[in-house]
């Protein structure tokens, strides 16, 4: 004769009977988004070029990470943009340091907002020529496209606030 053990199967049988139920309760997960999209550039600054660098640098920066589309919009505002001698070269040169502070805002039904910031250095010839000006546009350039970067990773996996 084959002895059983009726109660461990009872109790089997009522742990996944439960782990069904709670799994039916929770649901299906929600569907993908349909992505982000690059919003408006707010840019009460002088700094030409930055408003399209920061476009295309957002929409760059989604589109590696598979998140953009036609979903909520991610809009920016410079908040600052500005440079400064950091130091004094030996030689005659100046180093100047640029810094943008951007916020960028995800619309639609879930906003949600994050300011980044960051610093560069370019060194600056004491003339004041066109290389000097090449360097800081290159500088805000590089800053720029770093922030979309981590701008879009943050939008991409941030959670939605929660509402009450």
């Amino acid at each position: 004769m084959i002895a059983t053990s009726r109660p461990r199967v009872n109790r089997l049988y009522a742990v996944l009977t439960g782990l069904l139920l709670s799994g039916c309760h929770l649901g299906r997960p929600p569907p993908p988004p349909a992505g982000l999209s690059v919003g408006a550039v707010s840019a009460p600054v002088v700094e030409p070029g930055l408003p399209e660098q920061l476009r295309q640098g957002l929409a760059l920066a989604l589109q590696r990470r598979g998140g953009l589309g036609s979903g909520a919009a991610v809009d920016m505002v410079v908040l600052d943009a500005s440079d400064g001698a950091a130091a004094v070269d030996g030689a005659g040169s100046r180093v100047h340091r640029v810094r943008l502070q951007v916020a960028f805002e995800v619309t639609g039904a879930a906003p949600r907002r994050l300011v980044l910031d960051g610093e560069r250095s370019y060194v600056a010839d004491a003339t004041g020529s066109l290389v000097t000006a090449t360097r800081r546009a290159d500088a805000f350039a590089l800053l720029s496209r770093e922030l979309a970067q981590r701008a879009a990773a943050w939008a991409l996996a941030a959670p939605a606030p929660e509402r009450p």
